[in-house]
C-alpha cells in the first residue's frame, strides 16, 4: 500500500503501479461479501425502468456495533446502515463497483484513535491555513437554532495528517473534514458539516486521487450553479461515439427528458450538469445529477446511470421535513425540489435562450493513464492558486481487497452542503467564480434561497 504521508508530488506523478482493467481489479472485493461476518452483508439488484444498465446496491449492516464513533441514524431503530451502489452493462462489474463504494464509505467512518487535539493557534505552521476553508456567513450563523458554529482558532479540535499534493509538505487538517460520524468535541468542530465529498476508492492511488479531485470540482460547479442561478449553456450530445448511442438508447427507454448543460468552471475540467425531468411524476418531476470527468462522454453516461439509481433511492426514502431549516440529509433537498409545484425554480436554466454547445467541444486533456490525468489536474489547480490536500484512509479490509481509499480537500473550492442552514455563504469562491466564468454575480441577499436539489 502506498502511504500518502511518504509520497512527494513528483513521486505521485510517476506511481509505478499501473492501472489495469477495472473488471479484473475488482475481482478481489468479492471476498468481503458474507452474511455471516463479512464487511458487506449482502448485495442485491434493484430494478427500475428496463434499461440495459444493471444497478446493484449493498448493505453493511449495523456498523455502530463495530465502531463506537458511529451513532444510530434515522427516525427509527434501524442503526447506522451504510452501503454502496454500482451500475454497469455487466452485472458482475456493477456488483463489484457497489462493493467498492461500500469500502469507500466504510473507510471514511474509521478514524485512528490517536488524533491530535489542539487549537489552531497552538499548532501554528503545522496546521493548514483554516482561513482558506469555506465558512458560513454572519446571517447564517445568526439564525436561531442553527447547527453551524463560527470557528475559534483558540478552541481545541481534532486534527489529522495530510499531504499537500501541490507543494509536497505534510500538514495537519481538521479531522472532521476527513472522517464521517465524528461527534463534535467542541463548537469549532461544527464550523464545517461532515460530508463524503472528496472521498474515493480505486485499485491504484493515482486513480483514486483523480476520482476524489474530480468530485470536489464537480461539487464546486453544482453549488455555484444552484446558489448563483448560473444560466448554463445547453449541451448537445453530438458525435458518433458508440457509448453515446447507448446513452441515447437508455434515455429513450426511460421516457423522461434529460436536459444537459455545460457546467465547466474556470478550472477548465469538463463538467456536465443535468436536469432529469419526468412530467408524469408529480412527487419527483425534476432530479439534478452532475458529473466531472476528464472524458465528457463518461460524464454523460454516469449521469444517466446515476439518475436511475437516485430515483429509486429517493422513492424509498422517508419524506423530507416541511421546513427548509430542518433539511439536513442528502435526500431532503432533492425530495423537496423534485415536486412538480417547484418546477418553476429551475427556470433560470431555461430562459433566456442561449447558444448550445456541443459535447465534442468540451476540452479533453491529453494522456490516457491516471498518472497523467492526476498531473494535469494538479497543474490546473496549482496554477489557480488552490491547495490540494490528501489523506490515505485505506482500512485493513480495503487493503486486503487491493483497494486504495483517499480523501481530498481543496479548501478554496465551493462545497455542496446538504444542511440548508449551513451553505457556506461567506466563502469567497461563491462570489469570485461567476465573474471568472463570464457570468454576473449575485450578492448574498440575491442567492437562490431554495434547498439544494442535487442528491
Amino acid at each position: 500500500m502506498v502511504d500518502l504521508r511518504h509520497v512527494t508530488r513528483d513521486e505521485l506523478a510517476v506511481v509505478k503501479t499501473e492501472d489495469f482493467a477495472l473488471s479484473e481489479s475488482l475481482l478481489g472485493v468479492e471476498k468481503l461479501i458474507s452474511s455471516e461476518g463479512g464487511l458487506v452483508s449482502h448485495v442485491a439488484e434493484i430494478s427500475d425502468d428496463g434499461a440495459e444498465t444493471r444497478i446493484f446496491v449493498t448493505n453493511m449492516g449495523r456498523l455502530e456495533y463495530m465502531h463506537s464513533n458511529i451513532r444510530k441514524t434515522g427516525p427509527n431503530d434501524t442503526g447506522a446502515e451504510l452501503g454502496g451502489t454500482g451500475g454497469s452493462d455487466n452485472p458482475r462489474h456493477a456488483r463489484a463497483v457497489a462493493v467498492v463504494e461500500s469500502i469507500e464509505r466504510y473507510s471514511s467512518c474509521v478514524p485512528p484513535g490517536d488524533l491530535p487535539f489542539a487549537s489552531f493557534h497552538e499548532l501554528g505552521a503545522q496546521a493548514m491555513d483554516v482561513q482558506t476553508l469555506p465558512r458560513c456567513s454572519d446571517a447564517e450563523l445568526a439564525v436561531p437554532g442553527t447547527v453551524a458554529r463560527r470557528f475559534d482558532p483558540d478552541e481545541k479540535i481534532r486534527w489529522t495528517t495530510a499531504r499537500s499534493l501541490t507543494d509536497g509538505r505534510e500538514v495537519l487538517v481538521p479531522a472532521t473534514l476527513v472522517w464521517l460520524h465524528l461527534p463534535p468535541t467542541s463548537a469549532s468542530e461544527r464550523a464545517w458539516m461532515q460530508v463524503s465529498t472528496g472521498c474515493a476508492a480505486h485499485s491504484t492511488v493515482s486513480a483514486a486521487l483523480v476520482a476524489a479531485i474530480s468530485e470536489v470540482i464537480e461539487r464546486d460547479a453544482i453549488a455555484l450553479t444552484w446558489l448563483q442561478k448560473l444560466p448554463l449553456p445547453p449541451l448537445v450530445l453530438d458525435g458518433n461515439d458508440e457509448r453515446l448511442d447507448r446513452v441515447r438508447d437508455e434515455i429513450r427507454k426511460t421516457g423522461r427528458e434529460y436536459r444537459f448543460f455545460d457546467a465547466t468552471t474556470d478550472l477548465g475540467v469538463p463538467t456536465v450538469y443535468c436536469v432529469d425531468t419526468d412530467p408524469n411524476d408529480t412527487e419527483m418531476m425534476n432530479l439534478v445529477v452532475a458529473s466531472t470527468e476528464l472524458d465528457p462522454v463518461v460524464a454523460v453516461s454516469k449521469i444517466v446511470r446515476e439518475s436511475r439509481s437516485s430515483r429509486v433511492a429517493l422513492r424509498n426514502a422517508p419524506p423530507p421535513p416541511s421546513e427548509d431549516g430542518d433539511i439536513t440529509s442528502v435526500f431532503h433537498g432533492a425530495q423537496r425540489m423534485g415536486h412538480a409545484d417547484l418546477d418553476h425554480v429551475f427556470d433560470f436554466l431555461k430562459v433566456p435562450p442561449r447558444s448550445a454547445r456541443r459535447l465534442s467541444d468540451l476540452h479533453v486533456p491529453a494522456g490516457s493513464t491516471s498518472n497523467e490525468h492526476l498531473s494535469w489536474l494538479l497543474k490546473r489547480l496549482d496554477s489557480a492558486g488552490y491547495s490540494v490536500f490528501a489523506v490515505n484512509i485505506t482500512t485493513r479490509e480495503a487493503e486486503e481487497a487491493g483497494i486504495h481509499v483517499v480523501r481530498v480537500i481543496i479548501p478554496e473550492l465551493m462545497p455542496v452542503s446538504f444542511v440548508h442552514q449551513a451553505r457556506y455563504l461567506a466563502h469567497p469562491r461563491l462570489y469570485s467564480a461567476p465573474t471568472a466564468m463570464g457570468y454576473s454575480t449575485r450578492d448574498e441577499t440575491a442567492l437562490n434561497h431554495y434547498p439544494q436539489p442535487f442528491a
